[in-house]
This record gives C-alpha cells, sequence and structure tokens, in this order.
C-alpha cells in the first residue's frame, strides 16, 4: 500500500505528510545546529519550511488525483 490521499483519507493523509515533513525538518535541524546556532532564528525556520513544505504537498497531491 502506498500513502496517498487515496488509500488513506484525506484527514489521514495530512497527518501522515504533517508528521514526515517534521521528522525530516527536524533532521535538517539537528544538522544545522553543529553549523550555526541561533535559537529563535532557527527554530522560525523550521516552522515556516514545514508549513510551506506541507502545503506544497497537499496541493501536488490534490493535483496528481484530478
Amino acid at each position: 500500500m502506498v500513502a496517498g490521499y487515496r488509500t488513506l483519507g484525506r484527514w489521514k493523509y495530512v497527518w501522515y505528510v504533517t508528521w514526515v515533513v517534521l521528522l525530516q525538518q527536524a533532521f535538517i535541524l539537528v544538522l544545522e545546529v553543529f553549523s550555526f546556532f541561533n535559537g529563535l532564528d532557527m527554530l522560525y525556520t523550521y516552522l515556516s519550511s514545514s508549513a510551506l513544505t506541507v502545503l506544497l504537498l497537499l496541493v501536488l497531491e490534490r493535483v496528481r488525483e484530478k
């Protein structure tokens, strides 16, 4: 089974995408801590990048569905 909008349903897919993106962004954040550390700036970057990525994935999945 492939995780997709049709196979999981709307809300399960949104939660799946959100958690996967947050985990991926957290991994990148951990790597960036070693080279650059400004806590508040990194938090803003983490949250905005995660939100943008989730939004783009949901839009792309919606377009692919049609």
